[in-house]
């Protein structure tokens, strides 16, 4: 369902792309009520949040913007077509949905259950059909057919109907995307034509891409879930690897969403001795000020080491220093007894290995629970001058 950004709590919302990585062109795209009157870059991990002399130039004056939401799937429609069939499995869907929507009729479910074929703009009631149940749907040239495909809880319903040659194939949700999308599980999708027979079958991993098969191709939209139970599964593996067809379903979500395709509004241009650290481009709008925050690194590997600490406190700290209170160039910690304090100073990152992240001996009772690597992953990620890492300890080892 396309939906425009509420504005409400934020008069302005947006994001940086690239939101981190070394010092080279950003792109901004942002949602306003109305225009852009100001713009900076600050530096957010600076005491007084400086202002950055970067270059920033305007692409846009601001819009308000709409996203799509909810998980669905479109197949280009053969060109003589002949008959369609697909496994489904209902859950929540209150009001009205699409189940499929082929341009010249549409298929809805209606209040959770209802199903409704519509052609010509009149809606004619086909029948009741059951939830988080696997049905086995077939929609021919004169009859639209669903069978339960559980042995034990049998179901079936028919109904006659001639369905004109469709324009288009959407599942779960109308081509405009007006209505929310449909919540279900779906499987093993076949489209008949006069000449061929297209089958498509849901891999277990993730795909961004179509499925293609014989020149059709079946797009997903909007990142439905992969390696979902089908109607195949029967509880003798929980490995996918060994029973890929009893995971080869995928769930559509109403809540579903992909990565936002906005135009950008503003390019920010990152010197490339430009410092590491955190950042943000300020916009003003209607007097509203938002701040949308990226993090830029200089690549200076070979330049200087990097150099760790790790230690724990012997006494406890008063509680009025316990705030955050570091500044470039010197760090003023304080922590509970009970924990462990790792200090980094990294003002030129390089890329870290476990020499330059030294740790206690493993045979060290006082040993924190943290790896070389998770060490290693923090030092590579964290762009401020001082970092603090702290770790639990346990009760009997956080005395002296």
């Amino acid at each position: 369902m396309l939906r425009t950004v509420d504005h409400s709590s934020m008069a302005i919302t947006g994001f940086v792309e690239p939101w981190t990585g070394n010092a080279i062109e950003r792109l901004v795209s942002c949602s306003s009520l109305g225009p852009i009157e100001a713009v900076c870059v600050r530096a957010l991990d600076r005491d007084a949040l400086p202002v950055v002399d970067w270059a920033v130039r305007q692409l846009a004056n601001g819009q308000h913007r709409s996203f799509s939401q909810g998980a669905y799937l479109s197949l280009s429609a053969p060109a003589s077509f002949s008959g369609l069939s697909f496994e489904l499995l209902l859950t929540r869907n209150p009001g009205r949905r699409v189940l499929l929507d082929a341009g010249t009729f549409s298929l809805l479910i209606e209040d959770n259950d209802r199903l409704v074929y519509r052609a010509n703009g009149e809606p004619i009631l086909i029948g009741i059909l059951p939830t988080s149940r696997w049905l086995a749907i077939s929609l021919g040239t004169e009859s639209l057919t669903v069978t339960g495909l559980d042995p034990t809880r049998p179901s079936a319903l028919s109904y006659p109907l001639t369905a004109p040659q469709p324009e288009q194939l959407v599942f779960c949700s109308d081509a405009a995307e007006s209505l929310p999308t449909l919540n279900c599980r779906i499987a093993r999708i076949t489209l008949n034509s006069k000449d061929d027979t297209d089958a498509f079958a849901f891999p277990t991993l993730f795909t961004a891409g179509p499925l293609v098969s014989s020149g059709l191709s079946l797009a997903f939209h909007n990142n439905p879930t992969f390696c979902v139970r089908s109607a195949r599964w029967d509880g003798s593996s929980l490995d996918p690897r060994l029973t890929p067809t009893h995971y080869d379903a995928i769930h559509c979500h109403d809540t579903d969403m992909a990565g936002l395709d906005w135009s950008a509004d503003f390019t920010i241009d990152i010197p490339a001795d430009a410092r590491s650290g955190v950042y943000a481009i300020e916009l003003v709008s209607a007097g509203a000020v938002e701040r949308l925050p990226f993090s830029s690194r200089r690549d200076n590997r070979g330049h200087r080491s990097y150099s760790s600490l790790l230690r724990r406190p012997t006494s406890p700290m008063p509680t009025n220093i316990y705030r955050r209170t570091c500044t470039n160039g010197s760090a003023p910690i304080a922590a509970t007894s009970s924990r462990a304090i790792m200090i980094c100073d990294h003002s030129t990152i390089i890329t870290p290995t476990p020499a330059a992240c030294p740790l206690p001996p493993r045979g060290d009772p006082r040993q924190p629970f943290a790896t070389t690597i998770f060490i290693r992953f923090v030092a590579h990620h964290t762009f401020c001058q001082w970092t603090c890492i702290s770790f639990a300890l346990p009760p009997a080892l956080a005395s002296p």
